[in-house]
């Protein structure tokens, strides 16, 4: 289970030489990862309508998201209109419901730094989780797949091969 970071903070709007800015306050970073716990709390407190793992999994988009582009789009690598993904086209998913998603993950980090009840509602947490639609995405992503790499699945296959490698014993 890999578990993601995310930045919370309250934004306020300052003046400054005649323009606007916007200013973050009281950041902080904790851990998001989706949880039994979670899904459970997140149920109770009526985020989710039931604590199965397969409602947050059936909130994903109907059409195919790739991963790998979105963080080169995250990273700067990639412009948006050249990945196989176009920003806005997400089928059935909408923004609501991956913060729902990625609430629940907050609440499962909650759970794992010792905390009984999370620090913020779902409505609190909305004040104060603020990624742009790029970064909620790979997060709700990375929450509900598993991108690592198997290395135990290619070894087995490579241990149960019949054909001889160069340098084994037959």
């Amino acid at each position: 289970m890999k578990i993601e970071k995310i930045t919370l903070s309250r934004q306020e709007l300052v003046e400054k030489d005649g323009e606007y800015e916007l200013v973050e306050k009281d950041k902080e970073t904790v851990p998001c990862v989706i949880t039994n716990r979670a899904l459970q709390l997140a149920r109770q407190e009526g985020v989710t309508k039931s604590s199965l793992a397969t409602d947050l999994l059936n909130l994903q988009p109907a059409d195919e998201i790739n991963i790998n582009d979105l963080k080169k789009i995250e990273n700067g690598e990639m412009d948006p209109e050249d990945a196989n993904i176009k920003l806005g086209e997400f089928g059935e998913v909408d923004d609501l419901k991956m913060l729902q998603a990625i609430y629940v993950g907050y609440i499962g980090g909650q759970i794992l730094l010792g905390n009984k009840q999370p620090k913020y509602s779902f409505d609190d947490f909305l004040e104060v989780y603020n990624a742009d639609v790029v970064e909620r995405t790979t997060l709700y992503m990375n929450l509900l797949t598993d991108t690592r790499k198997n290395d135990f699945k290619g070894e087995i296959e490579k241990s149960t091969s019949k054909k001889v490698q160069k340098g084994e014993k037959k």
